[in-house]
């Protein structure tokens, strides 16, 4: 039998932009990733407690029968980011913060998986302040410390940022 997976809230037709797509990179989290880039565009939501959905199980295959190989950090960070730059001009200014913290704790999971690379490119978008206000350049240098020194001197050794 396949897994069970949790709810998705319940998205106004008219408060999805045409731009936003399931990421056909991802052969899992394509949930997780398309919620984030929903959350990313509009200005607010209200929880209304309750079941708001039928789920019918089956027996069919289901993308989440394949979380057991891990998640997909790089190809999380490529979506969120080149969707980031194709649609910044149009996502709120109070929402931008997001995109930093994403960034940051995706770059903290690619250095402790060997991805360094990777895990630069995520850092470095992280704390180059994609947003207009210089409020965020002192948050964004605290994400990136806090996030960059849990890693460990292990990292640093294996060529990450110096």
């Amino acid at each position: 039998m396949g897994s069970i997976s949790i709810s998705t809230p319940l998205l106004r037709a008219d408060s999805i932009p045409n731009e936003l797509r399931f990421s056909p990179r991802l052969k899992r989290n394509q949930d997780m990733d398309f919620m984030f880039r929903y959350f990313l565009g509009i200005e607010g939501w209200v929880y209304t407690p309750g079941f708001w959905f039928q789920y019918n199980q089956h027996r069919a295959t289901q993308i989440s029968d394949s979380y057991h190989l891990g998640m997909q950090y790089a190809e999380l960070f490529d979506s969120v980011y080149d969707y980031w730059q194709r649609n910044k001009g149009w996502i709120p200014n109070a929402n931008r913060w997001m995109v930093g913290e994403f960034a940051s704790g995706i770059a903290l999971s690619l250095y402790c998986r060997g991805r360094i690379s990777k895990a630069n490119k995520a850092a470095l978008f992280a704390v180059t302040p994609p947003f207009s206000a210089l409020q965020f350049i002192s948050r964004s240098w605290d994400f990136a410390r806090f996030h960059l020194t849990r890693v460990g001197r292990r990292v640093w050794k294996k060529g990450g940022i110096q």
